[in-house]
């Protein structure tokens, strides 16, 4: 257990590359152009879903004119995928300007069923069908019942869906939790995770027992079951016997390359955001259940490799070899976000993508998770949320780290919230009058503004 929470409590003390991307005026269109009208590599991504208006991955803008979305390999839409979701995309990027076009996005949830205990406020988990799911203050939470409106508040019984990082073995770390309904009542469940203690037709996928006597079998027969493949099952759960009666069990893929390598036979290179999933050797890692291999030529930025540990969170570039392991070019650690936040916006810069809340200046870059809570908002205005959209007055709650090195706050989450009053009631009339004046303005306030207000009425601003 204590290494799992070390992916939520241990922050790294090392350097991190802060990549601060300017948000383009024209999101939609991606930032290119297929065919011979875009001029970037082939590779396949994953990572988390952070903003749309294009779809935005890892940090990269994905024009998403000509994609195809898949959920669970049936045909979708691009207005189903959501931010916090963890998704697989291959296509084309421009490393250059942090472009890109998508030819596939997939997603395939990993867990849509019952809660069955909520220790969120013992060790920031919930039991979910067997299968410990890890939340935190970058996880982003939705909930369709009106009762539900935080993590603490989910109960057993509530029917959810879950996007993240998995081992397979029965340990989710979620980038995203959906509240569907507070019961499941006929609704099917559904589960993927790696085979154990298979006996017959009877297997386990975490803490959870599978019995697919009657099931039907897809990519693969009822022979062929054996422990440590990776399957999806769906079918009806039994809490009060923590039993899953399969009705279907279907064959996956332990790779995000293998399904494309299969095509052509070649190598791919990969991208990929996630957690350390397992560590096998000096040179040899789990990365979301993907094996990834360490060499002289790896490249590590802000890491050690004797220190790396389950649950800590990094990004990587490789290519596939034929086995369909990851040979890494580069690994960086990631930093968690250790500080949160919740106030009133009281200066936005748009030219460097900083605003300042309770007098602390945070950094909004492309790959902070934005999400629109705002009762006003409508439903364009919350999917296609951006730091273009935010004003001063807005109340927003933000999840953040301190670089060590270069001393500035950037944010890993934020979500904009109903808005409250623009000005603070235990200001001075004299603050209140040139503040107000200040927030009328049609231009966006300057940091060097507000510091001059704010020596006049002798109040300070913390950096």
């Amino acid at each position: 257990m204590t290494k799992v929470l070390h992916y939520w409590h241990h922050y790294h003390h090392h350097i991190v590359t802060l990549l601060l991307t300017v948000l383009l005026a024209a999101c939609s269109a991606g930032g290119g152009e297929t065919g011979t009208g875009f001029n970037g590599k082939e590779q396949i991504t994953q990572g988390v879903i952070s903003g749309f208006g294009s779809v935005i991955i890892n940090g990269v803008h994905y024009n998403t004119d000509n994609a195809t979305v898949l959920f669970d390999d049936v045909e979708s839409t691009e207005a189903n995928l959501q931010v916090g979701m963890l998704v697989t995309l291959h296509g084309e990027v421009n490393v250059a300007n942090n472009n890109g076009v998508a030819t596939t996005i997939k997603f395939e949830r990993d867990i849509e069923g019952e809660v069955i205990d909520n220790n969120f406020f013992v060790d920031e988990s919930l039991n979910i069908m067997g299968q410990t799911v890890f939340v935190n203050n970058e996880t982003i939470f939705d909930s369709k019942v009106v009762a539900i409106t935080a993590m603490g508040e989910i109960a057993a019984g509530n029917f959810v869906e879950v996007s993240g990082f998995s081992d397979g073995s029965g340990q989710i770390f979620a980038t995203r939790l959906e509240v569907k309904a507070a019961s499941r009542e006929a609704e099917t469940v559904e589960l993927q995770g790696l085979i154990t203690e298979r006996v017959n037709s009877t297997f386990t996928l975490g803490n959870l027992l599978v019995d697919a006597t009657n099931a039907e079998f897809n990519n693969m027969n009822e022979t062929d079951l054996q422990n440590g493949q990776r399957v999806k099952v769906k079918g009806d759960f039994d809490a009060q016997n923590n039993l899953l009666i399969a009705a279907e069990v279907k064959l996956r893929e332990r790779t995000i390359a293998k399904k494309y390598n299969d095509i052509d036979n070649r190598k791919e290179e990969v991208e990929m955001d996630g957690v350390v999933t397992r560590v096998i050797d000096a040179e040899t890692l789990m990365v979301n259940g993907q094996i990834v291999l360490i060499n002289a030529n790896t490249e590590l930025k802000d890491i050690i490799v004797a220190d790396i540990a389950i649950g800590d969170r990094i990004s990587l570039e490789g290519e596939v070899n034929a086995n369909n392991d990851i040979i890494a070019s580069e690994i960086e650690g990631k930093q968690l976000s250790s500080s949160e936040l919740e106030g009133v916006i009281e200066v936005i810069d748009s030219h460097a993508q900083k605003i300042m809340v309770n007098g602390v200046e945070i950094i909004i870059n492309a790959t902070t998770r934005l999400k629109d809570d705002a009762d006003e908002s409508d439903d364009d205005e919350r999917r296609f949320f951006s730091f273009a959209n935010l004003a001063v007055g807005d109340k927003v709650d933000i999840s953040y780290y301190t670089d060590p090195v270069l001393a500035i706050n950037i944010a890993t989450k934020l979500e904009r919230e109903e808005k409250e009053s623009r000005v603070e009631e235990d200001q001075s009339p004299e603050n209140n009058r040139d503040t107000e004046a200040e927030f009328d303005s049609d231009e966006d306030l300057s940091f060097s503004k507000l510091e001059s207000n704010n020596k006049s009425g002798d109040r300070k601003i913390a950096g």
